[in-house]
């Protein structure tokens, strides 16, 4: 279960550690035809900006 999915959970406790194995690199893909677009680009920027400031929780350092 994703941390970020059981730690705002109550009824659930966490009882191991972060697997690191289980950690990989998040990467947002865009057409190269359309990442410049205006529209495109702002969904991009939003998106990186919001994993950004949520990076604790959905990494699992913070708790939800």
């Amino acid at each position: 279960m994703p941390v970020h999915a059981g730690d705002s959970n109550a009824a659930l406790e966490r009882v191991g550690d972060i697997v690191d194995e289980l950690s990989h690199p998040l990467f947002i893909i865009a057409n190269d035809d359309d990442r410049h677009r205006p529209e495109v680009r702002m969904v991009i920027e939003r998106l990186a900006a919001l994993i950004k400031a949520n990076s604790g929780l959905l990494c699992g350092e913070t708790g939800g």
